[in-house]
């Protein structure tokens, strides 16, 4: 499947002979991709059309011409995405992997410009300046691309690039890996359920680079990962747990002073010995079951907080359960806690 522009209309007319000859005019561009020289004077490259003129192929195929002799490759690309939504020439796929080529995108554009190869509507002449591209292309790819991979938790997201012009290419669904010109990147990622998050990529030539972000559902509360709150409750429960031993560790020994003050008359004969052995027991039995009660009942508290906090993760991670996800996991077991309920949830 072919990676998309977001697209802004559909639906349409067919290009005419004469606009395919002007995309054909793009394409016989002699210079190679990446080392054309300083362009002349710039052509006209409008930023806004009449409504009138929105959906007509033709026009938004001439405005993608007059950009990209104008060297502006973004909003080339824009009008030549709404152009093919309009109409699907196969010519119009080349002219999006050219602009694509220029902007540094490289694994769309390879893709966009076999795409044309393959049409059986492809014109000799064409095809023959697409396979110069590929050519041009392949070298490029060979030398110092760079590799860009785009995973997300929960994966299946649809990852975007963001162009400087503001608008998003789509790359595919998560996990992807591309390959562009080396530089910094803004990554978009969408998913239903999730807020869309953005991020900065900076890739190197001849080697890899991978974003994962974590994306955050629409029921979360609070603008956190479900990994951050598993992280929270790890933690509380890790500094939970030494609290609480400390405190049944000072729990037991008051109980082993009062029973040694009981004990104490074994062991003591003379009468007033024995009263001031029984006393410093009994006080610091009475100390340590103060503390330990205190010391315990922290630590309690915090293993509840944490068993608390790492449930409410797992719901906040899956809002309302994915059944494709669920199918492919078979059986699945998740602790679930709810308002006025606790356990687990089985799923097949």
């Amino acid at each position: 499947m072919l990676p998309s522009f977001r697209r802004l209309a559909s639906g349409g007319s067919r290009l005419s002979t004469g606009a395919l000859t002007v995309v054909a005019l793009t394409l016989s561009l002699s210079a190679p991709a990446q080392a054309q020289s300083p362009a002349p004077a710039p052509a006209q490259c409008p930023d806004y059309i009449s409504p009138d003129q929105q959906h007509d192929a033709r026009i938004l195929t001439m405005h993608g011409v007059s950009c990209f002799e104008a060297r502006d490759f973004e909003r080339a690309l824009h009008y030549y995405m709404r152009a093919y939504a309009q109409s699907p020439e196969p010519l119009l796929r080349g002219a999006i992997g050219r602009s694509l080529h220029e902007l540094g995108i490289y694994g769309p554009a390879r893709q966009y410009y076999q795409d044309y190869l393959d049409s059986p509507a492809a014109d000799a002449s064409g095809a023959q300046r697409i396979r110069e591209r590929i050519d041009q292309l392949d070298a490029t790819l060979a030398e110092d691309a760079a590799t860009l991979e785009v995973r997300s938790t929960p994966p299946g997201a649809r990852a975007h690039l963001v162009l400087e012009n503001g608008e998003w290419f789509e790359l595919g669904q998560t996990p992807v890996k591309t390959r562009v010109r080396e530089g910094t990147y803004e990554v978009a990622l969408t998913r239903e359920g999730y807020q869309t998050r953005q991020m900065q990529a900076r890739v190197h030539a001849n080697a890899p680079t991978s974003v994962e972000p974590i994306l955050v559902a629409d029921a979360a509360a609070f603008d956190i990962s479900a990994a951050g709150w598993r992280r929270g409750a790890l933690w509380t429960l890790a500094t939970s747990v030494p609290v609480a031993a400390a405190g049944t560790a000072m729990l037991v020994l008051s109980a082993q002073d009062t029973e040694a003050a009981r004990d104490a008359a074994r062991h003591y004969d003379d009468p007033g010995e024995l009263e001031r052995r029984r006393i410093e027991l009994l006080e610091r039995s009475d100390s340590l079951r103060t503390w330990g009660t205190a010391t315990t009942a922290v630590g309690a508290a915090g293993l509840i907080t944490g068993v608390v906090l790492y449930l409410s993760a797992n719901r906040l991670a899956s809002p309302g359960g994915d059944p494709a996800e669920d199918a492919q996991a078979g059986v699945r077991v998740q602790p679930e806690l709810g308002a006025n309920h606790i356990g687990v949830r089985v799923r097949f």
